[in-house]
């Protein structure tokens, strides 16, 4: 294998950021300790700017007595950070209690934080001190907060404000001495208009915030990261592992992590068992790693849109039925993944484009009415003023029939508005009736040239 295979193993990863392998090849493979990059600080694997910027603030953030909110998606390591917090905080020598409030029931959040006295709810046997009383002087972070009911977020803010508990079931106030650390993985000012979130403990817990980067946002760091999480796997097992190929670290890079790092540390767990021989290859890792490979291999596919042959305002070419011609084709770039909406959005912009603006040309050519057109791109966003010509609200349009995608399926587009109804007609008399005025003849073909 060329070094320069190696270099490049990850070039098609989707991110930006610029993604730099190691030179060093033995064999077929790289080795892992060609992968290490960069010192391992509070646990946090990498060396992307991503990652120093979440250091920094966590740097800052240990300075302080206020609270903090960490944001970031599943597995993207928040825990990790509040951690990092209180190690770096003058709290440092006390207890680190961690408590996932959206693992226990909401009917007991209250009394694991805030503890109960005997016999204040079925179960409740014996007094018993919460997670505040357990982490006194300490630091308390509250992971999944967003799952608090509306009795536990009442009294998170009167220990915020107040540095005060009560336990449920008591009338005794117990003071504290706690810092707290809360994450979330949901949005929060959702929550809060939708009125399962109070707003004055949010703006409480909103002093500083740390939002945490998924994965997919700092694809330099998973060479590194897989590496790391090899070596821990085969340490622990007493196994010997050589390294990955280029397939499978080009396979790792250019995977999304919906699962971010936990995810990842999922999947090279999984890798490091399956590899017999201590050679990571992209057949050791999970099938929907290589089923996402096969599905970017084959997502992109070119539809032909009209384009006119000069650079001039043109109109569509109308045959002596009164039938759409084509125009030159251009290219449109869509991604399986978009949808049926998206692709169908994609064409009336591109073909609006090749026609100036002009929608009753744009929707002669696409067989479909200027309402259609309309109300299509008004849905996405897109107005008048951006999109559609000044000139061309009174153009006629021939009537066009809705076409279906594949057999009885529905009609991709909105079928043309009704004929209306002829007036009845009324019985002749002896005094002759005025003449009614003759219908124009439709447009000639003449009225469509180029």
């Amino acid at each position: 294998m060329s070094t320069t295979l190696v270099n490049n193993v990850v070039e098609n990863a989707s991110q930006p950021a610029a993604l730099v392998m190691p030179a060093a090849v033995e064999g077929n493979y790289v080795p892992l300790s060609s992968l290490r990059r960069g010192a391992t600080v509070w646990g946090m694997v990498g060396v992307s700017e991503a990652l120093r910027k979440l250091q920094d603030r966590i740097r800052s953030a240990a300075t302080s007595e206020l609270s903090v909110l960490i944001i970031g998606e599943t597995g993207s390591g928040k825990e990790l950070v509040a951690n990092a917090i209180h190690q770096e905080s003058k709290r440092s020598h006390q207890r680190f209690v961690a408590v996932n409030t959206g693992a226990i029931p909401r009917e007991l959040v209250a009394s694991e934080l805030f503890g109960h006295v005997k016999g204040s709810f079925t179960g409740a046997l014996k007094d018993r001190d919460g997670r505040f009383v357990e982490a006194d002087g300490g630091t308390l972070f509250l992971d999944e907060l967003g799952t608090m009911d509306a009795r536990t977020q009442i009294g998170l803010l009167r220990a915020l404000e107040q540095r005060v508990i009560q336990p449920v079931g008591s009338s005794r106030e117990i003071p504290v001495n706690v810092r707290i650390v809360a994450a979330t993985n949901c949005n929060l000012v959702n929550e809060v208009k939708a009125g399962s979130f109070r707003e004055d403990l949010y703006y409480r817990l909103e002093s500083f915030v740390i939002p945490v980067p998924p994965l997919r946002q700092r694809k330099e760091d998973i060479p590194a990261l897989a590496a790391y999480f090899a070596e821990k796997v085969a340490s622990e097992d007493g196994r010997e592992m050589k390294g990955f190929t280029a397939q499978a670290l080009h396979d790792l890079c250019s995977y999304d992590w919906p699962g971010n790092v936990r995810e990842l540390r999922n999947a090279v767990s999984q890798a490091v068992i399956l590899s017999a021989t201590g050679l990571i290859d992209s057949s050791h890792l999970p099938d929907k790693i290589s089923a996402a490979r096969k599905m970017r291999e084959s997502e992109s596919i070119v539809i032909d849109a009209p384009q006119p042959a000069i650079a001039q305002p043109v109109q569509p070419r109308i045959d002596d039925k009164g039938r759409t011609q084509r125009l030159n084709g251009a290219q449109i770039q869509l991604s399986l993944e978009m949808g049926l909406d998206s692709m169908v959005v994609q064409i009336m912009q591109k073909t609006l484009e090749v026609c100036n603006g002009n929608v009753t040309r744009a929707a002669q050519i696409l067989g479909i009415s200027r309402k259609t057109i309309y109300n299509r791109l008004r849905s996405e966003g897109l107005g008048k003023d951006r999109m559609f010509a000044e000139n061309e609200a009174n153009e006629p349009m021939p009537p066009q029939q809705p076409r279906a995608i594949h057999g009885n399926s529905a009609p991709l587009f909105d079928p043309p508005p009704p004929v209306p109804a002829q007036p009845p007609v009324m019985p002749q008399s002896s005094v002759p009736a005025p003449q009614a005025p003759q219908p124009q003849a439709p447009p000639s073909p003449n009225q469509y040239s180029v």
